[in-house]
């Protein structure tokens, strides 16, 4: 990616392939244990991650499927940067619009948030910095993934998903 190329989905099915990433959630222990994710492999798919973002690429479903699910077999610190991860993405594929003098503005003016994102690998080595201040003014980065494989992005995405405890 840094030579400038755009990765193919058979550079995205490599990746996977390499670090034996599963993209669909697997019941055996077998399986299970043959893909334990490692910080190091974590830390490398969040760089690809900021990677793509920076040049504003897509991500393949499959590829963040697979990051996901791998986040949310390892638990932990892995599956709260993957539920960031998820947030992003729901906030990155709304729409913006300002509203001046009551009427919709089609060209809404662009202010440079680039430079107060915080990058998902930063975020990863460094969370105890950020965590207090996630909501408040750090902003993530946002994901933007295809949407032709939705069902395969919502099962990964709800994996990874921190739900509110009911009380009785």
């Amino acid at each position: 990616m840094r030579a400038g190329y755009i990765p193919s989905k058979l550079t995205f099915n490599a990746i996977i392939e390499g670090l034996k990433l599963q993209s669909d959630m697997s019941l055996t222990s077998v399986s299970i244990k043959n893909s334990i994710l490692s910080d190091e492999k974590f830390q490398f798919l969040l760089f690809t991650l900021d990677s793509l973002e920076g040049r504003k690429l897509v991500v393949d479903t499959t590829f963040y499927s697979s990051i996901l699910m791998s986040a949310a077999q390892a638990g932990g610190l892995r599956k709260r940067i993957a539920s960031l991860v998820t947030r992003s993405r729901n906030v990155g594929n709304q729409k913006v619009i300002e509203f001046t003098d009551g009427r919709p503005n089609l060209n809404p003016r662009s202010d440079d948030t680039s430079s107060s994102h915080v990058m998902w690998e930063e975020l990863f080595q460094n969370y105890d910095n950020y965590k207090d201040v996630l909501g408040q003014s750090a902003l993530l980065p946002p994901v933007r993934v295809t949407t032709k494989d939705l069902s395969r992005v919502l099962a990964a995405e709800q994996a990874v998903t921190y739900r509110k405890k009911q009380l009785i």
